[in-house]
C-alpha cells in the first residue's frame, strides 16, 4: 500500500522536475505549427477570404439591385449571412484547434462553435 501511494505522489509532482523555462519550451514545441500545418493555414485563409468575399458580394448585389429583390434571393441572402456567421465564428476557432491540438477559447466559445456546427449539420 505504501509503495502505491509513493508512486502516485511521484506522478502528481512530475512538473517539479522541470523549470518554468523548460515547461514553456515544451508547451511551445507542442503548439508550434509544422509545414503541413502551415499549408493547412494558407488553404484555410484562402478559403476564408474567397468565401467571405463571395458571400458579401451576394448580400451587396441583392441589396443594391431592385431586380434581384425577390423571395428566392432573400433565401440566398439568408444562406449567405448564415455562412458568414459560421465563417467568422467557427472557422478561426476550428483552425486554431486543428493546428495546436488544444482549445484556448474557453467553455462558452466551445459551446457556441459546437452549436453552430451541429445546427448546420441538421439541415443538410
Amino acid at each position: 500500500m505504501d509503495n502505491h501511494s509513493d508512486t502516485s505522489y511521484n506522478n502528481t509532482n512530475m512538473s517539479l522536475k522541470y523549470t518554468d523555462e523548460e515547461m514553456m519550451e515544451m508547451v511551445l514545441d507542442h503548439i508550434k505549427p509544422t509545414f503541413i500545418h502551415w499549408l493547412f493555414i494558407v488553404l484555410f485563409v484562402i478559403m476564408f477570404v474567397v468565401g467571405a468575399g463571395g458571400n458579401i458580394l451576394v448580400c451587396y448585389s441583392v441589396w443594391r439591385s431592385q431586380t434581384l429583390i425577390n423571395v428566392t434571393n432573400y433565401f440566398l441572402v439568408n444562406l449567405s449571412v448564415s455562412d458568414l456567421m459560421v465563417m467568422f465564428i467557427c472557422m478561426p476557432a476550428t483552425l486554431m484547434h486543428n493546428v495546436t491540438k488544444s482549445w484556448f477559447l474557453g467553455l462558452a466559445m466551445c459551446m457556441q462553435v459546437r452549436r453552430f456546427i451541429y445546427t448546420g449539420r441538421e439541415f443538410l
